[in-house]
């Protein structure tokens, strides 16, 4: 193809070019300005979802502490707290309970077999177990009124041990 300068129509030093080329240039630092845009957009949608969320708090944390706390309708109830309490949790189903209690707990107390008077209680090592609680400690053998003496220092607040004489 020949090359057939037109004036007007095409530029023999591609001057187009050149132009599209400074104004790139020119254009730098609005294109940074517009990239700052939008990262201050950015920011600014994210703290207002942490503000969101903070109100969201706030306002359950208002509605935990006030009068309209969801517990206020699972409160145990019991007319002597002496005799039976409860809790009621998260999980606790709203429901209405009634006990009767016909006989208060009080200290299990029994008699063994009357034994021999020169009774030995034999060397090892002995475990109680009282409801959920445990007493153990280590006898070196004796009579029954040294193994009730060790059992009674161990055992202070779980078991009290005594020897009667017939």
């Amino acid at each position: 193809m020949s090359d057939i300068y037109v004036p007007g129509v095409r530029s023999r030093f591609n001057t187009e070019r050149m132009i599209e080329d400074l104004m790139r240039v020119e254009r730098v630092p609005l294109d940074r300005v517009q990239r700052g845009t939008e990262q201050l957009q950015n920011q600014k949608t994210w703290w207002q979802d942490a503000g969101r969320r903070m109100s969201t708090l706030r306002d359950s944390a208002r509605f935990l502490f006030s009068f309209q706390n969801p517990f206020s309708e699972r409160v145990v109830r019991s007319g002597d707290d002496a005799i039976i309490t409860g809790t009621a949790t998260r999980e606790a189903l709203e429901q209405e309970r009634t006990f009767q209690v016909r006989q208060i707990a009080r200290a299990d107390r029994f008699l063994s077999k009357p034994l021999d008077e020169n009774f030995q209680v034999g060397a090892g090592n002995y475990t109680l177990t009282v409801g959920e609680q445990e007493v153990n400690f280590n006898f070196r053998g004796g009579t029954v009124r040294e193994f009730t003496e060790a059992l009674n220092r161990r055992g202070r607040n779980t078991i009290q041990a005594s020897v009667i004489n017939v």
